[in-house]
């Protein structure tokens, strides 16, 4: 009976350039096992318990930590399914992080066969973050450092939790392959290219251009229009955003905030959000959309 198994992976610093590369070329990732191998007259082996009980077909999650978030609170959600192709085994680092030139033996193991949540789950943050797992398993343990949660030995996963994930991850299917995750991470600027911006932004240690979110109808709009919660929670209504354009949002000159309210309402995908949520009649039939948004943003 195959495992299963959860597996921490920090946004931040996990390299997603080398991961895509890895899936282009072998439809497999690498990953460090728990563990140092040991040299036994002259030949490394893999010893560690933990190490030795990834077993080829075991299913692993990866728990994935620090993901941009709409609020100071830190986000963390399972995001990533796969199955383990190769057995932990003796390899040198450098095979295992490219960009590490360390040839110090570390023990490996490869993933296949992943998939991801589909579109509508993937931009649905509140799907599978420790605060939906929690309710879904008051004993849910996330993993820490090289803790890695397990069905059998640590009895972490429930099998009610785990049919859930089963169910979410649909294995095979080209809409839920890993490049629709890399897809998913890789967002540009919602400003970029538009009314010839030319800004830029930076590549972040995990290779993929920085982005922070950020809501067009302001999350404290609520307090005044309690009606507009549901828009407001909307993923159309969040905005990736380079690091300049969001403080420029927050506090730039009046004339540049007000041309970056026109630049969003003139977008298609806002206005069908608009429409959806009846959010002309939430703020008054004879209430002008764009001087409404100026008077959020106090530059009018």
């Amino acid at each position: 009976m195959n495992n299963f198994w959860l597996i921490p992976m920090d946004f931040r610093t996990c390299n997603y350039e080398q991961m895509k590369e890895e899936w282009d070329e072998n439809k497999k990732i690498m990953w460090e096992a728990p563990g140092k191998p040991t040299n036994k007259n002259g030949e490394w082996t893999v010893e560690n318990t933990m190490a030795k009980s990834l077993k080829k077909g075991d299913v692993v999650y990866f728990y994935v930590t620090n993901l941009p978030s709409e609020s100071n609170v830190k986000l963390s959600r399972i995001m990533l399914r796969g199955k383990i192709e190769d057995e932990p085994y003796p390899i040198e680092k450098n095979k295992v992080y490219r960009s590490l030139k360390e040839t110090t033996m570390i023990s490996g193991f490869s993933i296949g066969s992943i998939s991801t949540l589909h579109k509508e789950l993937l931009e649905n943050n509140l799907f599978l973050s420790l605060k939906d797992l929690r309710k879904r398993d008051n004993n849910f343990q996330y993993p820490r450092g090289k803790n890695w949660p397990d069905k059998n030995s640590k009895k972490s996963f429930s099998q009610d939790l785990i049919k859930t994930l089963e169910e979410s991850f649909k294995v095979g299917m080209r809409e839920n392959d890993f490049e629709v995750l890399m897809n998913h991470f890789n967002k540009k600027c919602f400003f970029c290219g538009k009314d010839g911006n030319g800004h830029k932004t930076f590549v972040g240690r995990n290779g993929l251009d920085y982005f922070e979110y950020h809501h067009f109808i302001l999350q404290c709009v609520a307090k005044k229009f309690p009606e507009l919660q549901d828009i407001i929670d909307s993923p159309t209504n969040r905005l990736s955003l380079c690091s300049n354009c969001h403080n420029k949002f927050h506090y730039g000159r009046v004339e540049e905030v007000s041309r970056m309210i026109e630049i969003v309402l003139e977008d298609s995908e806002i206005n069908k959000m608009l429409e959806e949520f009846d959010f002309q009649k939430n703020i008054g039939e004879n209430k002008d959309i764009f001087e409404w948004f100026q008077e959020v943003y106090s530059v009018k």
